[in-house]
């Protein structure tokens, strides 16, 4: 008799523990549609704050209805939405060209308090996790030194926070100019997730020592960058010098 005691009493646990776990795992879904309900109210209030800063923008620099300039905005979310960042590309026109610059803030939360920091970034195309709790970012830009010369940026960060603040490092910047028209040399930095390497390409016309630019000569930079122990460690890299469009070894 005591063990079928005990065996009702073991299947009584049983029944108990199944309707722990229901009452759990319908917590957590209860939960998962609270928070997709809160990112969608997020995504509505940021598109209002995008307004705000383009109205802090227009106020600083002076940018009024009807002229030549223009503000382009876009918010990017990190992959497991801790933070957002607020990107913003300003082209004001004057004289014979215009001229790019941009804005960057970044929200964030610590201990259930909102902070806001402003970043020294071009306009951010995208956001990777990577498997310390640090993030890469890489961004893109343009600016004009000259009329006839355009120059195009690329640049990667690694970003992470520590308690209330934010740490932000450039470590890869490439910049290339319309000069060099060659399709198959078009710059770029791109990211492999799956072996965690970083790829960039640029060319670029070299100076003299009187800073005066060697229009026949032209070298190509190309290299890889591994992440490891928290940093892009450089693998591998290697420059190609045409003159004259062709190859000198």
């Amino acid at each position: 008799m005591k063990l079928i005691s005990s065996q009702k009493t073991n299947n009584d646990s049983t029944i108990n523990a199944m309707d722990s776990i229901d009452k759990i795992v319908n917590k957590a879904n209860e939960k998962l549609f609270e928070e997709k309900k809160l990112n969608l109210i997020h995504k509505r209030k940021d598109s209002l704050l995008l307004k705000q800063y383009e109205l802090k923008i227009k106020e600083e620099y002076e940018i009024t209805d009807g002229d030549n300039s223009y503000i382009s905005s876009v918010v990017k979310y990190s992959p497991d939405n801790i933070f957002k960042i607020f990107s913003f590309e300003i082209e004001t026109c004057g004289g014979n060209y215009c001229h790019e610059s941009h804005k960057t803030w970044i929200h964030y939360n610590y201990l259930r308090k909102e902070y806001i920091c402003e970043l020294e970034t071009k306009a951010i195309d995208t956001i990777y996790k990577m498997p310390d709790n640090k993030y890469l970012i890489l961004d893109f830009g343009s600016d004009r030194p000259q009329s006839s010369i355009t120059e195009s940026y690329k640049s990667a960060y690694l970003l992470w926070f520590k308690n209330d603040s934010i740490i932000a490092l450039q470590f890869l910047e490439i910049i290339q100019t319309n000069m060099v028209d060659n399709d198959d040399l078009d710059e770029f930095i791109i990211y492999n997730s799956k072996n965690r390497t970083l790829t960039y390409k640029y060319s670029s016309y070299p100076n003299d020592l009187l800073g005066v630019m060697d229009g026949d000569t032209l070298s190509t930079y190309e290299g890889v960058l591994k992440y490891k122990k928290g940093e892009f460690i450089v693998q591998n890299e290697k420059i190609t010098n045409r003159v004259n469009n062709k190859i000198i070894k």
